[in-house]
Formats: structure tokens, C-alpha cells, sequence
């Protein structure tokens, strides 16, 4: 996985504090008289901590991941300063001491669970929300984070024995109920998330590449126990069980990030300046930056013309393009070769054409084939025709589309009613066309046919704000050319209401009723509850039909 050189230098300042807060563990042990450097390790991993909190701010893209994980960071350093507090500055209120104690295990309770929402993201789209039944963990955390810190109202998670001030007992003490249902929370909890994420990682790579998460499992399992067992474990001198902790967690989670699992941003750099894009970026300074491999050398200047109008490079084969984006503008260069030599080639296929046309004309044996062409010509002209003012207009929608993101949504809405109309007229014709030739059909076509044209578009309606509803008791057969007018009608009538209905803020309505019997197609329309006729669709409504 490519690494930005942020990422790497964010690494570096992590690994120099892991020696430096061992040195500062060992201090003491190999040199008593000299006293302990334990606050220096409590600052060395609460600087780990907050470089990779700042690091994963930046990297990562899911907010729901991003907030899991800084949570997991917060709790590990709160962790860090409970237990520095409490063992490195003496106070003479024992139930402070005894607070401190109980607070050290909410961090250990709450950061398993929190983990486990984190994982439960891998491998699903960026919509997707957890489930409520997953945030009952968090509350049963939290359940038993209260009930560890109220631990000398019940004594269930550490038990000073009959008689025994609780502000005298915490030398002598044993363990209760609550305190193994804690651990053995902790261990679900844990269990469920490596499993979760050893599974999902499976999946992406199945060799070699769950090794690194599952020996960072395996560490976790070997040496994290040994913290508990109670003698003199070697690494205690060097790392405590919230050190290890941070550590393993660090670890886990880097890992799951090199594999992918959970999406970083740090190969996007690197995946554009090895792309075959043949662009680039120039910043807010006016600065090229990120110029992929394969682009040729351009000026800034000539990107600022390109904002306002292609420019061709000198080559005469190249065109540079210029999109303003936030904080510059992106360019990238097409070869306009290919588009060329198209040219040329259908200027020659133009010429072959007419040498073909003509050799249709004069032999017999063509005739066939002329008489075919002629006719397909024909329909593409009677399509044209049909469908010429949609085309002007769908033109000048997608040639003066807006910059903001509302007027852009609004606009592509707005021009799939055209867009709609131009497919769906030339499909009804191209049916009709066939139905016409069938000697079966007469000239029938499938009413069908027309109630998709009519709810394709009354979608595109309700997408620009219109309740566009479809009434059809029809089926059967009806004539092809009445259906291709009934469309036809009906366009007209949408594009004389659409532009009241987009600048109104009232709400509209549009019912179209569709009846066929007996081979007669009827269609009505209902705008705002009154009937319509396409001949008043930009003036006032009154009652008729549309067909």
C-alpha cells in the first residue's frame, strides 16, 4: 500500500515514542535510587496517541469508522492518565484513590465494544448504518462502567470483606461477581471483533495478506494474558498492560487499513501520478502540482485559457481542457487524433456512400437494398422531426449547466424530461414502423408500450417536485400512430406547465388517464385537478382532453 509521506513521517514519530517510554518504564527498575520516569512514558504514548488520532482524521473517508477509532484514541489515553494519576501522585483521599481504581476499567470495557462497531463497517458501501440491536453494546458498557465506579455501594466487583471501611480495604480485598462479567465482556467482545475482521479480511486476501492482522491477534493472545497471571513477567518492565494495549490496538488497526479494509486516502496521490489521465492540478497559488506521468509539459497560463475555451497544443494532434475545482483547477490533455482520422475517414465514407447510392440507382440488382436505405432514412427524418424541439432544448440545458450542486441536480432533472421524450418517441416510432410492415399487427401496436412511455416520463416529473400519477385501464391493441400523437400531446402539455411548475413553490399535480377499448385509445389529462388540452399548456387549463 503506498504510503503519503505525511503517513510515514506520522509512523516515524510513533515508533521513536515506543523506545523512549520503554526507557522511561525500565528507569526505575534498574535504577531505584534515581527514582521513576513513569510521567515520561505517560507523555510519550499520549503523543502516540494524538499523532495517530490527528493521522487518521486526515486519511480516513468514513466518518462513522473515523469516529469509532478517535473514540478508541480518547479512551487509551484517559486510560494512560488514570493510572499515572493514581500510582505516580500520592494523594491523602482514599476515596480519590479508590475512583481512580474503578475508572481504570471503563476505558478496558468500553474500547472492545467500540471496536467491534468499528470492524462491522468493513466491506460495506458508504450508506450502509449500523443496526440498533449492534448499539446495545455500547449500553451494556456503559451499564457496566456504572456499576464498576458505584463499586462501594454493592462490593460486586471487589469485595473488602465484613466489617472493613471500604477506605481501609483497598489493600486487602477480593474479587466479585461483577468483576469477571466485566472480563468476560471484555473477551466477547474482543473475540467478536478479531473474528469479524479476520473473516472480512479473508475475503479481500485470502494468502498472505491476513497474516499481518492475524500475528498481531496471535501477540495479543500470548502476551496480554501474562499481565493477569500475577509474577514477574519480563515485559512489565519495559511495557504495562495499557502500553501493550495501545500498542496492539495501534497495530491491529494499521493493519486492517494496509489491506485495504478500511479506506484511506493516502494512494490517491500516488494513483493519479501514475494514471493514464494525462492531466494534472493546479493549486490556489497558482502552482502545477500532481502532473500524472504520461502528461506533456503545459503553462499555467495556457490552463487559466482552457478554463474559458480548449486550447490546441502546439503538436496539433493535442487539446487541453480545464475544469475550475476547489482550491484551483484541474486540466488534462485529449488526443484528438483518433477524432481526426474519424473525420477523414467519414468524409470518405461519405464519398463511398455517394458512389454506392448512385450504383444503387443505376442497377437493378440494388434496387432492393436502395428502396431499404431510402426507407431507413425516411424514419430517422420522421424521428427527427418528432423529436427536434426536445433536442434544442435538451441542447442548451447540457451546454449552460450551473456550477452549485442544487441548481446542477435541479438542471439534470429538469433535461431528463426532454431526454426522456427523445427515447422513448423514437422507440414507439421504431414500433411502429415494425407494426406497420407486420402483416399480423395492421398497424397495431401494444398499448403497453405507450403506459411505459407515459410513467418514464411522469418519473422524470416527480423528480423535479410534480405528483405525476398514471390512471390506465387499458390493454390490448391500439392503432401505432395514434399512440405516437397521444405521446406527443402529452409532451406538449408538460413542456407548457413544466416551467410554472418549477418556479412555483406550490405543490403540483399531474394525472394521466389512459383508456383503450375495442382498438380506440382515449388520454386525458389532469393538471392541479382541471383538464387540459395541448393547445393551452402555456395559457389557463380548462376541461377536455388530450387526445
Amino acid at each position: 500500500m503506498h504510503l503519503s509521506r505525511a503517513t510515514r513521517n506520522a509512523y516515524l514519530a510513533m515508533a521513536c515514542c515506543v523506545p523512549v517510554a520503554a526507557v522511561c518504564r525500565s528507569w526505575g527498575t534498574f535504577h531505584p535510587e534515581s527514582g521513576n520516569l513513569n510521567l515520561g512514558a505517560f507523555v510519550s504514548f499520549t503523543c502516540l496517541l494524538l499523532v495517530w488520532a490527528r493521522r487518521l482524521h486526515y486519511r480516513f473517508v468514513r466518518r462513522e469508522v473515523l469516529t469509532c477509532l478517535t473514540t478508541i484514541a480518547a479512551l487509551l489515553v484517559a486510560l494512560f492518565f488514570m493510572q499515572t494519576v493514581r500510582y505516580e501522585f500520592s494523594t491523602s483521599l482514599p476515596t480519590v484513590r479508590r475512583l481512580l481504581w474503578y475508572a481504570y476499567y471503563v476505558p478496558i470495557i468500553f474500547v472492545p465494544a467500540i471496536l467491534l462497531l468499528a470492524v462491522l463497517h468493513i466491506g460495506r458501501p458508504r450508506e450502509w448504518r449500523l443496526g440498533r440491536a449492534w448499539l446495545l453494546a455500547v449500553t451494556i458498557a456503559a451499564a457496566l462502567s456504572l456499576a464498576m465506579l458505584t463499586n462501594d455501594l454493592h462490593q460486586q466487583a471487589f469485595r473488602f470483606g465484613v466489617g472493613t471501611s471500604v477506605d481501609k480495604g483497598e489493600g486487602a480485598y477480593a474479587h466479585g461477581l461483577l468483576f469477571y462479567a466485566i472480563w468476560v465482556w471484555v473477551a466477547i467482545m474482543g473475540v467478536l471483533s478479531v473474528v469479524v475482521a479476520l473473516r472480512r479480511t479473508a475475503r479481500v486476501a485470502p494468502r498472505m495478506g491476513v497474516l499481518a492482522p492475524a500475528g498481531v491477534v496471535v501477540a495479543m493472545v500470548i502476551l496480554l494474558p501474562q499481565y493477569g497471571l500475577g509474577g514477574q513477567f519480563f515485559l512489565d518492565t519495559y511495557l504495562r498492560f495499557p502500553d501493550a494495549v495501545c500498542l496492539f490496538m495501534v497495530a491491529f488497526i494499521e493493519s486492517l487499513v494496509a489491506l485495504g479494509l478500511f479506506p484511506a486516502n493516502d494512494g490517491y496521490e500516488a494513483l493519479w501520478r501514475a494514471s493514464s489521465l494525462r492531466g494534472g492540478f493546479v493549486d490556489g497559488a497558482g502552482r502545477l502540482v500532481n502532473q500524472s506521468i504520461g502528461a506533456p509539459q503545459v503553462e499555467v497560463e495556457q490552463v487559466r485559457r482552457a478554463l474559458i475555451a480548449s486550447q490546441t497544443l502546439s503538436d496539433g494532434h493535442s487539446e487541453l481542457v480545464a475544469q475550475a475545482v476547489p482550491g484551483g483547477a484541474a486540466y488534462w490533455v485529449r488526443d484528438v487524433t483518433r477524432v481526426q482520422g474519424l473525420q477523414q475517414r467519414l468524409e470518405d465514407v461519405g464519398e463511398t456512400l455517394a458512389q454506392e447510392q448512385a450504383i444503387i440507382e443505376a442497377e437493378n440488382v440494388l434496387a432492393q437494398r436502395g428502396e431499404a436505405l431510402a426507407h431507413r432514412q425516411e424514419l430517422l427524418e420522421h424521428i427527427r422531426e418528432n423529436t427536434e424541439q426536445q433536442l434544442k432544448e435538451l441542447e442548451v440545458a447540457l451546454d449552460h449547466l450551473p456550477q452549485v450542486e442544487e441548481s446542477f441536480l435541479q438542471a439534470m432533472r429538469l433535461a431528463a424530461v426532454p431526454a426522456t421524450y427523445l427515447k422513448r418517441c423514437a422507440n414507439l416510432t421504431l414500433l411502429a414502423d415494425a407494426a406497420a410492415a407486420a402483416a399480423e399487427t395492421n398497424g397495431q401496436l401494444d398499448v403497453r408500450e405507450l403506459l411505459l412511455a407515459f410513467e418514464e416520463s411522469l418519473q422524470c416529473l416527480r423528480a423535479c417536485g410534480v405528483d405525476a400519477q398514471l390512471q390506465a385501464t387499458a390493454e390490448g391493441m391500439v392503432p401505432a400512430q395514434e399512440a405516437l400523437r397521444s405521446y406527443a400531446a402529452f409532451q406538449q402539455v408538460v413542456e407548457g406547465l413544466l416551467p410554472a411548475w418549477t418556479t412555483d413553490v406550490a405543490p403540483h399535480a399531474l394525472v394521466v388517464s389512459c383508456q383503450a377499448d375495442a382498438g380506440e385509445l382515449a388520454v386525458r389529462l389532469f393538471a392541479d385537478g382541471q383538464g387540459l388540452v395541448p393547445s393551452e399548456a402555456a395559457g389557463a387549463p380548462r376541461g377536455g382532453d388530450a387526445s
